[in-house]
């Protein structure tokens, strides 16, 4: 049971996040990427909260990287602070930090067993609205903590 406890929660997590967004009538959206150390390919949700500032929005999100011999599971607040005044293309740039909690559960090849720490990552990124609640974005994370993936490279979008 010990073995399968963080999926647990991690599924839990999702259900209530899932849950709360749809209950709040919040935006919820699909993210999918490639991470580097471990090399791993990642999927996850992730919603949007009311802005505490015009400039600065907080974006609650969950990933599941597959890969490498180990299953990462990520639990993070993304605090992104929108560049102004600079539009590429229709595209916002913004930067930002992101804190959370990783879970890596390794394969019998590399031991087996799970750990968890919490991380911190550093983000930058690009981001365009396509209607009132749909959005794309492009970002890249730099991991700045042990256990965040060194780099990890993610597109996403905002379904409803």
């Amino acid at each position: 049971m010990n073995r399968f406890r963080p999926i647990l929660i991690a599924l839990l997590l999702v259900a209530l996040s899932v849950g709360a967004a749809s209950a709040a009538g919040r935006p919820l959206g699909l993210r999918a990427g490639y991470s580097l150390d471990p090399n791993q390919i990642t999927i996850g949700l992730h919603t949007r909260l009311d802005k505490p500032t015009p400039e600065i929005r907080l974006y609650p999100n969950m990933e599941i990287g597959f890969g490498d011999d180990i299953t990462l599971f990520s639990v993070g607040l993304a605090g992104r602070y929108r560049i102004y005044n600079h539009e590429l293309h229709g595209y916002e740039p913004y930067l930002g930090l992101e804190a959370g909690f990783n879970s890596l559960h390794y394969s019998d090849d590399h031991g087996g067993g799970s750990d968890g720490k919490a991380v911190v990552s550093l983000l930058g990124g690009l981001q365009k609205t396509l209607s009132l609640e749909r959005r794309i974005f492009f970002e890249m994370k730099l991991g700045l903590s042990d256990y965040a993936p060194d780099v990890k490279l993610i597109a996403g979008m905002t379904l409803f």
